[in-house]
C-alpha cells in the first residue's frame, strides 16, 4: 500500500493528479470511462496537505462501459445514467488525489457547490471543472491572468509530488512591468494554497494555513515558475462585500484559471528564439 505521494503507482497506468473539494457544501464528481474490451480498476489515492496518504479507493469499471463516482451521496431518484454512482468519500482532509488509470481508461470531472450533503444532477449549481495534471520531469513557466479587486479573488493550489522540497516563484506584472514577486516553499508531497484575499477564520482542514498573494487591482498578468513534478491549479471567485474567501460558500461564481506555458518575459530578449 503506498504511504506517500511519491510512492510508485500501478505499473502500465497513466497517472494524473487533481484537486478535489469534499466538505459539507461541495462534492467532487468523476466520470471514469473504459474503452477497452477488458474490465479495469481505477485506483484513487488521496493525500492530505502534508503529503500523507489519507484515503485509497479502488473503482472497478466493466469492459466498454463507464462508472460515475461522487464524494457525496446522490438524491434518492437520480437520472438513470447516475443510478449506479460509486461513493468516494474524500472528506475535508484530502488536498489532492492521484488517479492511476489503466490503458483504455479516461477520466473527467467537476466540483459542484451544492450547499448540502447530497448531490442532485438535475439541480443547477455553481461548478468548477477539474484539471488533471501528469507528472512532468522538467520545470515549466506558466502564464495566467489573475483578478484581485474588492469584489473578487484569485486562489492557487500548488502541490509537489516529488520526493524533495521545491520553491515556486510567482511574478505579477502591471502595465509598467514587474510589480510583485513571491517565493513559496512547497515541501515534498505537500500542497500549499495561495489566495489574494484572506480566508475565513474556520476553513475546511485542507484550507488551513493559506498563504496570501496580494496581486492587487494593478496586476494585469502573472507568471509562475514550477520545478519538476510541481503542479498548479486555481480559480477566480467573486466575493463582493466580504474581502474574504470562504471555501464553503455556494453563492460565489467561479472561473477556472487557464495556465499557458511559455518563456519568462524578462528572458525573451536575452535568450532569443529557436529557428
Amino acid at each position: 500500500m503506498p504511504s506517500s505521494a511519491t510512492a510508485p503507482a500501478a505499473v502500465d497506468a497513466q497517472v494524473l493528479y487533481f484537486v478535489p473539494s469534499d466538505h459539507d457544501q461541495s462534492t467532487t464528481c468523476l466520470f471514469l470511462m473504459n474503452s477497452s474490451n477488458t474490465p479495469q480498476t481505477v485506483v484513487l489515492d488521496g493525500f492530505d496537505s502534508a503529503g500523507a496518504l489519507a484515503s485509497i479507493w479502488n473503482v472497478p469499471i466493466p469492459a466498454e462501459s463507464a462508472v460515475r463516482a461522487c464524494s457525496d451521496a446522490l438524491v434518492a431518484t437520480p437520472p438513470p445514467s447516475w443510478a449506479a454512482t460509486v461513493i468516494v468519500n474524500f472528506t475535508d482532509f484530502t488536498a489532492y488525489v492521484r488517479a492511476s488509470l489503466p490503458a483504455g481508461v479516461q477520466i473527467d470531472g467537476f466540483i459542484a457547490n451544492t450547499g448540502t450533503s447530497t448531490y442532485d444532477p438535475r439541480t443547477s449549481v455553481n461548478t468548477i471543472k477539474l484539471r488533471f495534471s501528469p507528472n512532468l520531469p522538467r520545470g515549466s513557466v506558466l502564464h495566467f491572468a489573475p483578478q484581485d479587486s474588492d469584489g473578487n479573488a484569485t486562489c492557487l493550489d500548488l502541490y509537489n509530488t516529488s520526493s524533495t522540497a521545491a520553491t515556486v516563484q510567482i511574478r505579477g506584472f502591471d502595465d509598467s512591468g514587474l510589480s510583485y514577486l513571491l517565493n513559496l516553499n512547497v515541501a515534498a508531497g505537500a500542497l500549499v494554497r495561495a489566495c489574494s484575499d484572506s480566508v475565513v477564520a474556520d476553513p475546511p482542514p485542507s484550507w488551513a494555513n493559506v498563504v496570501i498573494v496580494n496581486f492587487t487591482d494593478f496586476v494585469l498578468r502573472a507568471e509562475i515558475s514550477l520545478p519538476p513534478n510541481v503542479k498548479v491549479d486555481g480559480f477566480v471567485l467573486w466575493n463582493p462585500g466580504t474581502g474574504t474567501v470562504d471555501p464553503r460558500t455556494t453563492s460565489s461564481n467561479f472561473l477556472n484559471l487557464r495556465f499557458e506555458e511559455g518563456q519568462r518575459f524578462d528572458q525573451i530578449f536575452t535568450d532569443g528564439f529557436e529557428t
